[in-house]
This record gives C-alpha cells, sequence and structure tokens, in this order.
C-alpha cells in the first residue's frame, strides 16, 4: 500500500477496507457478505477513518 495513504487514513482502516475487499472477491457466495453488510462495513470504515 502507498505509504502516503496509510498516513493519511490509518494502517488499521486500511487493514479494515482491505479485509472487506477479499470477503467480497471470495469465490464462495456464502462467504461474501450481502450488499447490505458491505454498506454497513463501509460507512464504519469511512467513520473511523474521519475520525483519525
Amino acid at each position: 500500500m502507498d505509504g502516503w495513504v496509510r498516513e493519511e487514513v490509518g494502517g488499521e482502516v486500511l487493514d479494515n477496507a482491505a479485509e472487506l475487499v477479499m470477503q467480497c472477491l471470495s469465490m464462495a457466495g456464502e462467504e461474501r457478505p450481502t450488499m447490505k453488510e458491505v454498506a454497513d462495513r463501509l460507512a464504519g470504515i469511512r467513520s473511523r477513518a474521519s475520525d483519525s
């Protein structure tokens, strides 16, 4: 990950976003989050990013 981005938003926020991306890319459909879950998790990630 670009060092500037990591410094700008914080490593924990990036780790959470990367984890969500990996879940969305899962080949097993039952392991992928629903769009509602994605939206909720992105809202949480965005909230934490603005707090940092």
